[in-house]
């Protein structure tokens, strides 16, 4: 499928821990990322009362200063906001999303497309939108909905964002 890229919303992200499951991958390693879903979705309590969490991917590059690279290797979390960075699993890791503006991407397909509309973003309508990337992670996010609902899954792609623009929420 091919993705058209229109302009994004742009957002204010509030402050929020994410705790899940990660490692370091890269464009020849990230075909394994689906594993940390898998470990988060058997290993978390994420359907409650019907309602499936909302999910978070957090992509960040390895030199923390850095903004995320997409040729570069970088540390991928598949998690769930949560009330403090405490982990009690040693399995798990947390890390702490700083607020700031973001360009929020909304898509609807099937999750196997998220990789599809990433390098979409990332290849086609970044080098071409006059914006840039601050060192702030890169997120997917996957928000909640009914368990077991037959409506075609709806993904975001957050982009961190430095330079032209303001915020609209």
């Amino acid at each position: 499928m091919v993705f058209l890229i229109t302009a994004p919303e742009i957002v204010d992200l509030p402050e929020q821990t994410i705790v899940g499951f990660g490692g370091e991958f890269s464009l020849e390693t990230r075909d394994a990322i689906p594993k940390l879903w898998w470990l988060l979705h058997s290993e978390t309590g994420l359907v409650k009362n019907g309602i499936r969490a909302t999910t978070f991917g957090v992509y960040k590059p390895l030199c923390p200063d850095q903004p995320f690279s997409y040729h570069e290797p970088y540390t991928y979390l598949a998690g769930v906001a949560s009330e403090d960075s405490n982990t009690s699993a040693p399995s798990l890791s947390s890390t702490l999303l700083q607020r700031g503006r973001y360009g929020l991407f909304r898509f609807t397909g099937s999750y196997i497309e998220v990789t599809e509309a990433f390098d979409s973003v990332m290849l086609d309508w970044l080098p071409q939108s006059g914006f840039r990337l601050d060192s702030r992670p890169v997120l997917e996010c996957y928000p909640s909905y009914p368990f077991g609902s037959r409506e075609i899954p709806r993904f975001e792609i957050w982009l961190p964002l430095a330079g032209p623009g303001k915020p609209r929420r």
